[in-house]
């Protein structure tokens, strides 16, 4: 069972090797075989919708190389999991690959490993950005149940903050070398209440800030 206290010892376990120097890939990297490594996470990619619709691959491990091209920008308006993540503002989960493809024809036209078992997508709150999204591969059957959909949840807060942080410092640019870590004492706050299952409105209580 996932515990509270679980979710956040994995992301404390290898938290000092995220630094500010680090990108988005060595993000998905982290997540994937450490983060979701018991959960076989196979790939893991994160995508951004820009204002002129479009949505465009940030960062990703584990996807096909040779496929990339095909998934590196696409219309919102595509029938793809990533797009309804976005216009519905919630998650998917598909327990069987076969199930995505069978809602998504279009998906049948790419480069899908013949390995995957279940597809999570889900919505991001990226600070300068419409939305976001992450989507996760799994090598084995992964069944939703209420610890573990908090436990992705969180994950997704955890990759809100971190891509926020980095379009805003423009790390992809030139950012110095620095031993500052990603969260705030507040930012670390927050995500242990979400960890613990607690409201918006429970955390603003908490914390003492109006809900949002």
């Amino acid at each position: 069972m996932l515990t509270s206290e679980c979710i956040w010892q994995k992301f404390e376990i290898s938290l000092s090797s995220l630094k500010l120097r680090n990108r988005v890939p060595q993000l998905c990297n982290f997540i994937a075989h450490d983060t979701l490594a018991s959960f076989k996470c196979s790939a893991l990619f994160i995508t951004l919708l820009h204002p002129d619709e479009m949505v465009r691959l940030l960062a990703h491990v584990g996807l096909p190389e040779e496929d990339i091209p095909n998934w590196d920008v696409f219309s919102v308006k595509v029938d793809f999991p990533v797009c309804d993540a976005i216009n519905q503002d919630d998650m998917l989960w598909f327990t069987s690959y076969a199930d995505a493809w069978m809602t998504y024809p279009e998906m049948t036209k790419y480069i899908i490993p013949p390995n995957i078992k279940s597809y999570i997508v889900m919505p991001l709150d990226v600070e300068g950005m419409a939305k976001a999204v992450v989507g996760m591969h799994f090598d084995e059957t992964v069944r939703q149940d209420p610890d573990l959909l908090m436990f992705i949840w969180t994950i997704g807060a955890f990759i809100s903050i971190y891509v926020s942080q980095l379009l805003r410092l423009q790390e992809y640019t030139n950012v110095e070398e620095s031993g500052q870590y990603y969260f705030t004492i507040r930012q670390r706050q927050v995500l242990q209440l979400l960890a613990d299952g607690y409201t918006n409105a429970q955390i603003a209580q908490q914390l003492g800030f109006s809900e949002s």
